[in-house]
């Protein structure tokens, strides 16, 4: 039969002959190639960086299937082919530039997605997270707007960090004008129907410290803005960083990091956040404007460190007052610090028969190197006398001073019984020596007229 017009068209038409090396390769090496020239164009690959992947992927890349000779194809009638639809080429990861994927997780790219579509009115975008072993965590996010559908796609070793890229890709794609992070960031928040301004109306002394009050589309007055917004996270840099000083004088008092809440852009284009902080009951406020979030952070600590030392010149001194102050709460916390030793019974029973032999004011037992013994003359000449098998001096002189504490009171046959007792006595013989001396002390006053020996005729009659 006759072929349509539209099909006799399309065979007439003339077609440009494809280079070798484009028809050796397959369909989904092309794409991705398409896809590479995108980045070059777009300036986030290098040439160089375009070049080498590019090689790489011609390098790994299957050849497409030949084509049969017409010698080699069977004879068989002519038919027209079906006119199927192409399928979609696969997806390429986005490749974000260090900067990008910072300010994408700073600005809580996944969050401020679902609170896009939540202003829209739209379904929420499905995530899908795939991980592939060796090489990260491939996330696919895809929605429909308005009927069109839009899907981006991004691998990185960690999961969080490849779900900000994917949303804050498709951030991008949603919103065209926005071209930078922060614009992304003011166009979703001031969808709301009540933002909250960026710019201070009032003012109000608290502590001697002068605390901005921010106003909202309603006309209500917030003084307390870690209420307000959503809190970032402020710990970033490194150990000279003021975050660190900070954290670290924190950890000092056992506080709580304070966190850093944002409050948008003012009409400077400059983005606005406070942090606050009470340490002993004293409240400490900073309120800072700046072009990065990095700056902010680092402004709002140094802010706060600032009003905590007052009298430190420069941040040199306000580091080491922190550093100070970390060095004696770590004494501090040295000294009160109880080390409960557990002492043995023939320990206890040492310490026990030496304050023994102070009351009834004998010598303190010895052990003989030669004999091996152990003995203890009472005040009307009775002798205890034992003998110690332990090899070590000390444990034999502990060994034996229980033992011969058991000689001393053979009615008490528990340890925990003889050494109550024992103690029971050298207690009651510091009280008798104690008002002896109350009683010294009164006789002499008597003598002197109410007065001492110091008073009377000073402290050189003392010696």
């Amino acid at each position: 039969g006759k072929a349509p017009k539209l099909l006799e068209n399309y065979q007439a038409a003339p077609t440009a002959k494809p280079s070798a090396a484009a028809t050796s390769m397959s369909a989904p090496t092309l794409a991705k190639i398409a896809k590479l020239d995108e980045l070059l164009q777009a300036g986030i690959l290098t040439k160089e960086e375009h070049e080498s992947r590019r090689q790489k992927l011609l390098a790994t890349s299957s050849p497409a299937p030949a084509k049969p000779t017409p010698a080699q194809a069977p004879a068989t009638t002519t038919t027209p082919a079906p006119i199927v639809a192409l399928l979609a080429p696969p997806l390429v990861p986005t490749v974000l530039l260090e900067e990008e994927s910072a300010a994408a997780l700073d600005i809580q790219a996944p969050s401020l997605l679902h609170e896009y579509f939540q202003h829209i009115k739209q379904p929420i975008p499905e995530t899908k997270i795939q991980a592939r072993l060796g090489k990260g965590h491939f996330v696919t996010i895809t929605c429909q707007v308005n009927g069109q559908t839009f899907t981006e796609a991004c691998m990185r070793a960690d999961k969080k960090m490849a779900r900000a890229d994917a949303a804050y890709g498709l951030l991008k794609q949603l919103l065209p004008e926005c071209k930078t992070p922060a614009a992304i960031y003011d166009c979703v928040k001031g969808m709301s129907k009540s933002p909250l301004l960026a710019c201070p109306k009032r003012t109000a002394t608290v502590a001697g410290l002068t605390t901005p009050h921010f106003v909202t589309g309603e006309g209500r007055i917030f003084s307390s803005l870690g209420e307000v917004l959503p809190h970032l996270p402020v710990v970033y840099g490194g150990a000279d960083d003021p975050s660190r000083i900070l954290q670290q004088y924190c950890q000092v008092q056992k506080i709580a990091m304070p966190h850093l809440a944002t409050h948008g852009f003012n009409q400077e284009g400059q983005l606005t956040a406070s942090m606050e902080l009470t340490i002993q009951e004293m409240p400490y406020f900073a309120y800072v404007e700046g072009a990065e979030l990095q700056t902010v952070r680092k402004e709002a600590c140094h802010q706060l460190l600032k009003q905590i030392f007052p009298d430190a010149e420069d941040y040199e001194t306000i580091k080491k007052e922190v550093s100070k102050a970390d060095a004696t709460a770590r004494l501090d916390a040295i000294k009160r610090q109880k080390v409960e030793v557990t002492l043995t019974p023939e320990a206890q029973a040492m310490s026990l028969l030496n304050s023994y032999c102070q009351i009834i004011k004998c010598p303190i037992p010895e052990v003989d190197p030669e004999t091996r013994q152990i003995s203890l003359t009472m005040p009307d000449g009775t002798v205890h006398s034992v003998t110690a098998t332990r090899i070590s001096k000390k444990s034999a002189r502990a060994e034996g001073c229980l033992r011969l504490l058991k000689l001393i009171f053979p009615e008490h046959k528990e340890f925990a019984d003889l050494a109550a007792h024992v103690q029971g006595v050298i207690d009651d013989n510091r009280q008798m020596q104690l008002q002896k001396n109350q009683q010294k002390a009164r006789s002499i006053k008597g003598m002197t007229g109410g007065k001492g020996y110091t008073e009377m005729w000073g402290p050189w009659v003392r010696g």
